[in-house]
């Protein structure tokens, strides 16, 4: 194995300090700052080799120069599915639904044929209990729904029925009367209490009584792709939770995807129909909803079996076709590590492994200590709740300050600090990320 360089780096993995290059501006103007402070604080992120990253694994290869997400657009991820498909969007407004299994008593409930038009449904109500009770009881039935007297609202049926009759005239007067009459089982006996009064004369549509679940999909959990560009999974899923009026709980994920670039995943919601989702997609920031479909298993981090890279490198230097040559040999014959690099570690000053080392110590006031602490490249929103809390330990007045969708770590730490009342429970607050 070669040894780099200080100056070296591995192919493809360019730390932030050796690009000017700034992350995808809203203006103009934002541009200009953001490289600035960038190249002015270059010497405060970190680079392969501050955290043990030195040889490469080909042998004789000495690495080349290259600029990696020099544009968000340029990193594209999708990911693989349990069976091995690539995930796409390819589908905005269609749903995968079959119809779900219909249980006995839908399907008797269906078997009714009950008419739309509320007139017809009337008149056909009572030769459907002409059937389980007899002429002259439906006609009594008839009579007492079309009274306007006021003394006499109900009708005792002068016999005891079986379970399944009962039934029956339920499934009747649930269905094709429900506005006209209420039925009970008294002391063994059915008893018909007029609700309104008359023969309804309208034609418009039978309002079913329906005091169940509205949910009528085929599974508990409505499946979606999502693509977004330049945002992290849970902001879009935070947007996703205030557009259908929900929370980030009801929504579950095969895996989290990066901020800097293009992804696409599949996500759950859980009784959260589809058509609602579209309407959400619609506002959101930075992604698109579609290909959904239903189910009945919540998705979960790891059901997936990989993700498929499309990267762009830009700049490059130090290589070409010919020497790439037996590096990508290399690659399609045995594949190479992933288990580390600088996405692992982070590339600002205060590392990710410095939090986790202090986390293998159950050191909990370092660890918070260390995600809260003053960095340079922050937004200035970000900058100030960090400086009162360096300065002050005031967590309710940093907590003001620290944008949420920003820095979702941090205020986790400073609104569990906030909520407890005590500066000094850090492992309670460390547990909030």
């Amino acid at each position: 194995m070669s040894t780099p360089s200080s100056q070296d780096q591995a192919p493809g993995k360019r730390s932030r300090a050796e690009s000017p290059v700034a992350e995808q501006p809203v203006s103009s103007a934002e541009t200009s700052k953001r490289a600035k402070n960038e190249e002015e604080e270059e010497h405060h992120f970190l680079r392969e080799s501050d955290v043990g990253i030195t040889q490469f694994v080909t042998l004789g290869w000495d690495g080349f120069d290259a600029i990696i997400k020099h544009r968000f657009s340029d990193f594209f991820v999708n990911e693989i599915d349990p069976n091995g498909n690539v995930v796409r969007l390819t589908s905005y407004y269609d749903a995968v639904d079959p119809t779900p299994p219909m249980s006995e008593e839908q399907k008797e409930i269906a078997s009714l044929n009950v008419p739309e038009d509320a007139a017809l449904a009337f008149d056909a109500a009572f030769v459907k209990l002409a059937e389980i009770l007899g002429e002259d009881d439906s006609a009594r039935i008839r009579q007492l729904l079309e009274s306007e007297d006021d003394e006499h609202r109900s009708f005792v049926l002068g016999r005891e029925l079986d379970k399944s009759q009962r039934k029956s005239v339920y499934n009747v007067t649930n269905n094709f009367l429900p506005k006209q009459v209420k039925c009970e089982t008294v002391d063994g006996k059915l008893e018909f209490i007029r609700r309104g009064s008359g023969h309804p004369t309208n034609s418009g549509p039978q309002r079913r009584t329906n005091r169940g679940n509205q949910w009528s999909h085929n599974g508990d959990f409505c499946y979606f792709v999502m693509q977004k560009e330049n945002h992290d999974t849970m902001d879009v899923l935070f947007q996703i939770a205030h557009a259908v009026r929900s929370t980030t709980r009801s929504f579950g994920m095969a895996g989290t995807k990066d901020k800097r670039g293009i992804t696409v995943q599949r996500c759950s919601a859980y009784r959260i129909d589809h058509n609602r989702l579209i309407t959400a997609s619609r506002s959101l920031k930075g992604a698109r909803l579609g290909n959904f479909s239903y189910g009945p298993q919540e998705l979960k981090l790891g059901d997936l079996s990989g993700n498929r890279f499309e990267i762009i490198l830009r700049h490059v230097k130090g290589a070409d076709e010919q020497s790439l040559a037996p590096v990508l040999e290399g690659i399609r014959r045995t594949g190479f590590i992933n288990y580390y690099g600088m996405q692992r570690f982070g590339t600002q000053s205060i590392s990710s492994h410095s939090v986790g080392i202090a986390v293998l110590k159950a050191d909990w006031q370092a660890a918070t200590d260390l995600i809260l602490k003053p960095r340079p490249g922050d937004r200035k929103e970000v900058r100030k709740a960090r400086q009162v809390w360096s300065e002050k330990k005031d967590a309710s007045a940093a907590l003001e300050l620290m944008p949420q969708k920003a820095a979702l770590a941090e205020y986790s730490v400073l609104q569990a600090f906030s909520r407890k009342g005590n500066e000094n429970n850090a492992a309670s607050a460390f547990a909030a990320v």
